[in-house]
């Protein structure tokens, strides 16, 4: 049996950065809230799914390793992901893609979405960044039930201000290690990032 209906819907979605309000360093906790609306008067819209597209910006192993707490350990342990804590009415599992892909979606559904009725999805990640800049990141809204009258208003794209991390490690050596009163003496500095 296949149904037909002439009804429209229009699902929007807002992306907001909640937290913090400026420039983050590579790293940081930053939260995102993702609104997701219908915005017809009378028709309730189901079937609804959210994506959220955060590829790169959660990789585990971006920023290179650190030595604790064993030696090579990632940088950004747990990928960058923290959480995604979704209003009532919405579910949303774990992100697609491992710790360390280039490819990580997180993927929330609705159920039912009442007429002129919001539902919140809170996003947290720790973004690290290998270079300084601005990082675009995009989430989408879509019914697969119902056919949305207006999709300019179907994704939201929100920028975050980023510095990258550094980790300089300065060596310092003398060659030879003793010497005579007056006899030279060669030091080495070496600095890395």
């Amino acid at each position: 049996t296949v149904v037909v209906s002439n009804e429209t819907a229009d699902v929007g979605i807002v992306k907001t950065v909640t937290s913090p309000a400026g420039p983050i360093a590579s790293g940081d906790t930053v939260t995102y809230n993702l609104r997701v609306t219908n915005n017809s008067g009378a028709t309730t819209v189901t079937g609804i799914t959210v994506t959220d597209v955060l590829n790169g910006l959660v990789r585990q192993d971006e920023g290179g390793t650190v030595d604790t707490p064993t030696p090579g350990s990632p940088r950004y342990p747990g990928g960058g992901f923290v959480s995604a804590s979704p209003g009532a009415g919405a579910v949303c599992p774990a992100p697609t893609g491992g710790a360390n892909s280039e490819s990580r979606t997180l993927t929330c559904t609705i159920a039912t979405l009442a007429p002129s009725a919001s539902v919140d999805i809170a996003v947290v990640i720790r973004p690290k960044v290998a270079a300084s800049g601005t990082y675009n990141n995009t989430a989408t809204a879509r019914s697969s039930d119902i056919n949305d009258s207006n999709d300019g208003n179907n994704s939201s794209t929100v920028g975050i201000a980023a510095t990258a991390l550094v980790d300089l490690v300065a060596l310092k050596q003398v060659s030879p290690l003793t010497a005579s009163a007056g006899a030279p003496l060669t030091f080495l500095a070496t600095v890395r990032n």
